[in-house]
């Protein structure tokens, strides 16, 4: 163990605790909506074995890798040394880093595209921001067609009739649909508090997540710039 600081950071660098190898797992667990189940069974770990790293009682290091993949971190994160600030110094860290963001971001809900009436208020906006950072590189291009196939629709939406709006938005689905068989959830919102050039727009919100096995939810909003100065 061994005091000081990194970067001006006050802590230690050391080993988690149990207790803190056990609210990791717990955030990281109820962050990403897994049920407890779940997670066992997608680390190979029994549902007790988990009850009890959650409890900060201790497990094996072989255990705390399996859940550290299964929950998609590194498989030493939860048993090799890190640098752990201090409590006053990793709350400050946190505040410091949430007023930075909402100075310059703000949250847009996002939710799964499930239907056509999904998908109608994407073509309505002025502009369209495409969040690709959980796409693997292996699926940039499909994720990028999936994008122009958007900014096409929404080009030409105004000139066509009711009818072949509903058309054009369950072709779009049909694309999704085919993008999500590689292993993603998208979703998508629609937000008025962004804007450009001074005024406020309607800005879409185009995002993949990857399918986690067995688990029940994925993130439900995204933060994108407050200012946007690109448009269709």
């Amino acid at each position: 163990m061994t005091d000081g600081n990194v970067n001006g950071i006050r802590g230690e660098y050391r080993r988690l605790t149990a207790a803190e190898v056990g609210l990791m797992i717990r955030m990281f667990r109820e962050g990403h909506g897994i049920k407890r189940a779940v997670l066992a069974a997608d680390a190979n770990v029994s549902e007790k074995t988990l009850e009890r790293a959650e409890a900060g009682q201790g497990i094996s290091e072989e255990s705390c890798r399996r859940i550290a993949r299964a929950l998609g971190l590194g498989e030493e994160v939860f048993v090799g040394a890190l640098y752990v600030p201090s409590p006053d110094e990793a709350d400050r860290l946190l505040k410091q880093r949430d007023e930075e963001l909402r100075a310059t971001h703000s949250p847009i809900a996002v939710s799964e595209l499930k239907n056509i009436r999904d998908v109608l208020p994407l073509f309505r906006s002025h502009f369209f921001f495409a969040d690709d950072q959980n796409v693997a590189e292996e699926h940039m291009t499909a994720f990028a067609d999936l994008k122009q196939s958007l900014w096409e629709w929404n080009a030409i939406v105004s000139d066509i009739t009711e009818p072949e709006r509903v058309k054009s938005a369950e072709n779009f689905l049909a694309e999704v649909r085919s993008f999500e068989a590689c292993g993603y959830v998208v979703k998508s919102g629609v937000s008025e508090r962004h804007y450009k050039d001074g005024g406020a727009v309607p800005v879409a919100v185009l995002v993949a997540f990857k399918k986690p096995r067995g688990r029940s939810g994925t993130p439900n909003e995204i933060w994108l710039a407050t200012k946007m100065s690109v448009g269709f």
